[in-house]
């Protein structure tokens, strides 16, 4: 999670667009604006404490793991 939250906004989505496109009947088209959204969302919430937010990292670490590895190739 942590390369997740340290890409620049233009190399997130490089890396999801080229996610889309290896994947393209697996990952829908929004996914690149998701994961934008995702990132403001969790640098909104960096200083606080929320559970919820935690929930939502532990949801989204192996979606990005797989995300990191296919956009590393």
């Amino acid at each position: 999670m942590t390369e997740f939250e340290s890409l620049t906004l233009d190399h997130l989505r490089k890396c999801a667009t080229h996610l889309l496109v290896s994947y393209p009947d697996d990952v829908e088209a929004s996914l690149v604006d998701e994961f934008v959204q995702f990132k403001a969302i969790l640098e909104a919430d960096q200083d606080k404490t929320i559970n919820r937010m935690s929930a939502a990292e532990v949801r989204w670490r192996s979606t990005t793991d797989t995300f990191f590895k296919r956009c590393h190739r």
